[in-house]
């Protein structure tokens, strides 16, 4: 599979998986060594082939991807899921431990945030939905974020995501009732 899109990534072992899952360029941020040069490399990238950002699903790889985004707003953004990247042995996450498989899946999935002035979803929204303040609100937006492709995130975070990325309100509801019926006797 050929990705148009230059994949922006942390390191050279991030590279290293992608390359393996498909036929991509790809640039590296050094992790949270980005500086300068690098971001005008990505900028360039971006205004010449378009961008993925794919970091790791962790507190660096979301701190690397919002200072990208800052820079190229416009960008698409590509989450694995944190049970497909978690290294078994020391527990820590890196789309370097993630399958071809589960990288490809990614990618397909990529998407470009909307930056709307207009909410659909508030913070009453998440507390009527479930998605917060309550034993299971954790899982459930686990659930979600997996199934939207939008990437591991605390209620706060949810709530921005879900709006970026004009998640439709009957979609939602009817993924909500799924997981409530999926697990209702848990």
């Amino acid at each position: 599979m050929k990705i148009k899109e230059i994949i922006v990534v942390e390191g050279r072992d991030d590279v290293r998986a992608v390359k393996a899952a498909v036929d991509a360029e790809c640039i590296t941020t050094s992790g949270l060594g980005l500086n300068d040069e690098i971001m005008k490399t990505i900028k360039t990238g971006a205004d010449r082939k378009g961008i993925i950002i794919f970091t790791d699903p962790d507190y660096p790889g979301d701190k690397i991807r919002k200072m990208v985004k800052a820079v190229v707003p416009d960008a698409k953004e590509a989450f694995l899921k944190r049970e497909d990247a978690i290294n078994p042995k020391t527990g820590k996450f890196g789309i370097e431990f993630a399958s071809p498989a589960s990288i490809i899946d990614a990618l397909k999935n990529a998407k470009v945030t909307i930056n709307s002035k207009e909410e659909e979803y508030t913070w009453d929204d998440m507390i009527h939905y479930g998605l917060t303040g309550v034993p299971d609100s954790g899982a459930l937006r686990e659930y979600l974020s997996d199934f939207f492709g939008i990437g591991h995130a605390n209620g706060k975070q949810f709530l921005k995501k879900i709006n970026a990325f004009d998640i439709k309100r009957p979609e939602l509801e009817e993924k909500i009732r799924e997981w409530l019926e999926n697990n209702e006797n848990k």
